[in-house]
């Protein structure tokens, strides 16, 4: 990822990994490691711990979309979960 990331930078996406500081009920190996990457390039994650999916079937919930962001844009960032489309927003 060197050359990609730069001080102006914000990842997002379903990642489909699961981390307890971001709001999820246990730490997967995938997630142990993209939390380690995130570290070590500096990035903050935006996600507060709501939810971003839930499975009707088995009426639980998890944090699986993820969104980072380099400290350059934090202060000018915000984020939520939209209850009505269950996405997640950028305003600037």
């Amino acid at each position: 990822m060197e050359g990609v990331i730069e001080d102006k930078t914000i990842i997002l996406g379903d990642f489909n990994v699961k981390n307890t500081p971001w709001g999820s009920p246990i730490t997967n190996a995938r997630g142990s490691e993209l939390n380690n990457l995130i570290n070590d390039k500096a990035f903050l994650p935006l996600n507060d711990g709501t939810p971003t999916f839930r499975s009707n079937s088995c009426g639980s919930t998890d944090v699986l979309d993820l969104t980072f962001i380099s400290s350059g844009l934090f202060h000018y960032s915000s984020w939520r979960v939209l209850a009505i489309l269950a996405a997640i927003t950028f305003l600037f």
